[in-house]
């Protein structure tokens, strides 16, 4: 079943940003008084990827909307699994083993070979 394609285009002013660990940035718009309808297109939207375009435009023409509609912009992921899995291990290692194994490194090897261990041991009781 493909997705619903929902849009939403509200006026607003770009309050803060700021850097994430990742290289993504987290940034922030006020707008003004939402309407209930637009409060549910935002609800429907929380948390799903899509495309962000902001002008300083005090408005928008249709040929812009015509013109973003139509771009292709590659969207998903864009930490490949074992990125994604290196990170959640940082985090771990930062919050619970630093103070025991000063070096990222080491544990990471550490745990990549109990995690490589742990499925050699299943292949071999097949």
């Amino acid at each position: 079943m493909a997705k619903e394609d929902r849009k939403i285009l509200i006026g607003g002013q770009l309050k803060t940003y700021r850097p994430l660990v990742d290289g993504g940035f987290n940034i922030s718009f006020t707008t003004q008084i939402l309407n209930p309808e637009q409060l549910a297109d935002i609800n429907h939207l929380f948390q799903q990827h899509g495309v962000l375009f902001f002008s300083s435009k005090e408005s928008m023409q249709q040929s812009d909307i015509d013109f973003i509609d139509n771009l292709d912009v590659e969207l998903g992921e864009t930490k490949t699994p074992s990125q994604r899995f290196r990170n959640v291990l940082y985090r771990l290692w930062e919050y619970r083993y630093k103070h025991i194994q000063p070096s990222f490194k080491t544990y990471y090897l550490g745990e990549m070979e109990k995690l490589i261990d742990s499925y050699k041991e299943k292949l071999e009781t097949q």
